[in-house]
């Protein structure tokens, strides 16, 4: 039988998620099944889990152990009658904010536009940080779209996160593009934690060892855990400060691994 305990020594510890007991935040007679995963953000604990008694499209959810409370769930309503229909990646930080990399389902959504980074915020609404299909942010063109979410990776301290992904309706040499946000609970305004763009393919770029050189693709490259939850001691390609590590291939098609400041 699953179990998660939280407390101090083997005599204070008190279960907070037990298998075939009721699912904290679930619905009158679902109880918890497995529990695949489990990890840490910021200073608590949060674990993914499987839902009994529910139908699949809402069956599995992450739980605060600390509390505990469910803070998010597949099938959840992030607004205007769009879904969670899958989890890809997980991440809990300050405040029990929650980054999910998902797919959705629901009102307009179709294979173009449903891969989405959303925030569940400390009060339990959602936003949208960066959706396929959407005008892609800071390249002030509207036929320039979001293609494919190709890596995302976050910071629990504070939230700091960054996305790269492919372009639609841009040219092969310029269809990648780099975004950097933060979501810390002193910036309170859903605006400015939303992503600002960094780089795009085809763009000059200049380091310490590169007097200058054209970007002809980029990769970032986290280490990501099976499970798709976050905080389980793997590495990372962003700091708390929202300092990140990218990999730029330039025109002689030598590879540098460079630390991009925010």
């Amino acid at each position: 039988m699953d179990s998660v305990f939280v407390g101090g020594g083997v005599t204070e510890r008190s279960s907070a998620l037990t298998q075939n007991q009721p699912a904290p935040g679930g619905n009158l007679g679902e109880t918890v099944g497995t529990l695949p995963a489990i990890g840490r953000y910021f200073n608590r604990g949060m674990v993914k889990g499987i839902i009994k008694g529910s139908p699949t499209a809402t069956n599995e959810a992450v739980w605060d152990i600390d509390g505990p409370g469910m803070l998010i769930r597949k099938g959840d309503d992030i607004g205007g009658g769009v879904k969670i229909s899958r989890f890809v990646r997980l991440w809990g930080t300050y405040a029990s904010q929650v980054f999910a990399q998902v797919v959705l389902t629901g009102t307009g959504i179709n294979a173009k536009n449903n891969q989405a980074l959303i925030l569940r915020q400390g009060v339990g609404d959602y936003l949208i940080l960066l959706q396929t299909g959407q005008i892609a942010p800071g390249l002030n063109d509207s036929k320039i779209k979001v293609g494919t979410l190709q890596s995302v990776d976050v910071d629990t301290t504070f939230g700091t996160y960054v996305v790269l992904a492919s372009l639609t309706g841009a040219p092969a040499s310029a269809n990648q593009a780099v975004w950097m946000g933060i979501t810390h609970p002193s910036i309170p305004e859903e605006e400015r934690r939303r992503p600002r763009l960094v780089t795009v393919k085809g763009r000059r770029y200049f380091s310490a060892i590169t007097p200058g050189d054209t970007i002809r693709s980029m990769s970032l490259k986290p280490a990501v855990d099976a499970s798709g939850i976050s905080g389980r001691g793997l590495a990372q390609t962003i700091n708390a400060n929202g300092d990140f590590l990218l990999t730029l291939t330039g025109e002689r098609a030598a590879k540098e691994f460079v630390k991009v400041l925010p």
